[in-house]
C-alpha cells in the first residue's frame, strides 16, 4: 500500500505545481459535475451517510451536500485532505474529510448508507488490495447500502502506462486494467449484489486522451468545453470505463 500512496502523493503534487493545472469541477455548478451527482441522486437515498472513497479534493461530497444528503470523504494524501478542507470552508460546506487508507476503513460496521469509488480501485498494484477495499467497503455498508464504483477503460490505462514509461515514472500513474466481467466477480466475492454494470465507450478512449493534451497544454475553458461536448452525446456518463451500481447484500 506504500507504493501507491507514493504514487498518489507524486500525482497530486505534479497537479498542483503545474501552471497548467486546473479543476474542472472547481465550480460547485458544472454541467459535468451536476450530471454525475444526479446519477448518484437517482441512488443514493438521503437517508446514512455516504463516504467517498478516495475523495482528492472532496469535490462529489461538496455536490452530495448541496443535495441534501450527509457525505465524508477520506484520501490517503494529507495535501488533498487539505486542499478539501480549504475549498470547503470557502465554500461554506459541512463535509468532514479524513486522512486514510481505503483498505482499512476507521468505521464500525454497517454505519454507511452509501459508498462512492471513482478510479481508485485500479490504482492497487495488489490483487488483495482490491478486494481488501473491496471487502471494507462491504463491511462498512449497512444491510441495503449501496456503492457506486468507476474504473477506466483499456485504452486509458494503456495511455497512462505509456507516459509513466516515456517520462520515466515522472508523469503518470500506474493503473492496473480491470475487465468489467473480472470486476463483477470481485464485487461478488465481496458479497456486494451487482445491480447494474455498465460499459462506456467514451469515443474508444480518444476522449480521454484528448482530455490528457488539453489538461497539459491547453486552456480551462477548452477543456470543460470539450468534456461537456462529449458528456452531452452520452446518455449516462461520459469517460471510457466501466460503472458499477451495488448493494450490500447481507444482514
Amino acid at each position: 500500500m506504500k507504493s501507491t500512496q507514493k504514487d498518489w502523493e507524486r500525482v497530486f503534487q505534479y497537479d498542483h505545481n503545474s501552471s497548467s493545472q486546473v479543476s474542472l469541477f472547481a465550480n460547485m455548478d458544472s454541467p459535468v459535475r451536476n450530471r454525475l451527482t444526479n446519477i448518484f441522486q437517482e441512488f443514493f437515498k438521503k437517508e446514512g451517510l455516504i463516504l467517498d472513497g478516495g475523495c482528492g479534493e472532496g469535490e462529489w461530497c461538496y455536490s452530495l451536500e448541496k443535495r441534501g444528503y450527509r457525505a465524508i470523504g477520506i484520501d490517503i494524501v494529507p495535501d488533498a485532505i487539505q486542499h478539501a478542507h480549504r475549498i470547503g470552508r470557502q465554500n461554506g460546506a459541512e463535509s468532514a474529510f479524513l486522512i486514510g487508507d481505503v483498505t482499512r476503513l476507521p468505521f464500525r460496521k454497517n454505519v454507511l448508507g452509501g459508498y462512492i469509488s471513482l478510479g481508485v480501485v485500479e490504482h492497487f498494484r495488489l490483487r488483495e488490495e482490491v478486494t481488501r477495499a473491496l471487502a471494507d467497503a462491504q463491511r462498512s455498508l449497512a444491510p441495503g447500502g449501496r456503492a457506486f464504483f468507476a474504473l477506466p477503460g483499456l485504452l486509458v490505462c494503456l495511455r497512462n502506462s505509456l507516459s509513466l514509461l516515456v517520462t520515466g515514472d515522472k508523469v503518470g500513474m500506474y493503473h492496473k486494467y480491470i475487465s468489467k466481467s473480472s470486476m463483477e466477480r470481485l464485487l461478488r466475492s465481496a458479497d456486494l449484489r451487482v445491480l447494474i454494470s455498465r460499459h462506456e465507450k467514451g469515443w474508444l478512449g480518444l476522449g480521454n486522451i484528448i482530455d490528457g493534451i488539453i489538461k497539459k497544454f491547453g486552456s480551462n475553458r477548452l477543456r470543460e468545453q470539450l468534456i461537456i461536448f462529449w458528456s452531452n452525446r452520452k446518455p449516462v456518463l461520459f469517460l471510457s470505463g466501466n460503472y458499477f451500481w451495488t448493494e450490500n447484500r447481507l444482514d
